[in-house]
């Protein structure tokens, strides 16, 4: 009996392993740090951070923003020259899903905080791209995105796994540089892609997607 009964259950489990969807992981699987207050001292000391950034920053920087007004894969890493063409058109699709997943994630947070973004507060911070409306700021979807792909990147592509990374972690900074992102709304973009990035690795039914897999 015992053991018709532990038959059954593998029977009615094995459906549901079988359909596990990497789809339905959800901001309800991550945890996020409150930003810093609105006019703290620690705001502030990055309100001067991007003022310097805002000095120095370059032509190209503000171009290639532009460019990425929205967080997609295709934006971001098309081209970058990172891979080419044949190992690009492998991950594209898996990336490209993976991505919209990230961007829904990254919104449900910043619905959740309602951060202003820098310039609506700061007069003296002037984006050098189109500012973006609301008040969405935290955290920096194109970081949360950027990082992601590069993450997942790096993993399937281990021997250029550091300029992968580097490259992910640059395009984030930039929308600090450009003006439209406090560095912490940045930080925690990059370590929210870093999350979705690990869960979506350990997960059998996203990774099958993934070439060299």
């Amino acid at each position: 009996m015992n053991k018709l009964m532990l038959l059954v259950s593998l029977v009615l489990t094995l459906p549901l392993i079988s359909q596990a969807d990497w789809t339905q992981i959800s901001a309800n699987d991550f945890s996020m740090q409150d930003p810093p207050v609105s006019e703290s001292s620690v705001e502030k000391a990055e309100v001067d951070t991007m003022f310097d950034l805002q000095n120095r920053r370059t032509e190209k920087e503000c171009a290639l923003a532009e460019k990425q007004q929205t967080p997609t894969f295709d934006a971001f890493y098309k081209n970058s020259g990172l891979l080419n063409s044949e190992e690009f058109a492998k991950i594209q699709r898996p990336l490209i899903q993976a991505s919209s997943l990230a961007t829904k994630i990254s919104e449900n947070f910043k619905k959740r905080y309602h951060r202003p973004r820098p310039y609506s507060d700061y007069s003296r911070l002037r984006p050098c791209i189109p500012p973006p409306g609301g008040s969405k700021s935290y955290p920096s979807m194109h970081a949360t995105v950027s990082m992601m792909d590069a993450c997942i990147m790096a993993a399937v592509y281990p021997d250029r796994a550091d300029t992968i990374l580097k490259y992910g972690d640059r395009l984030g900074t930039l929308r600090t540089v450009v003006g439209v992102h406090y560095p912490s709304d940045v930080a925690a973009g990059k370590l929210l892609g870093e999350q979705i990035c690990k869960a979506l690795l350990s997960d059998p039914s996203f990774t099958k997607l993934l070439p060299n897999h």
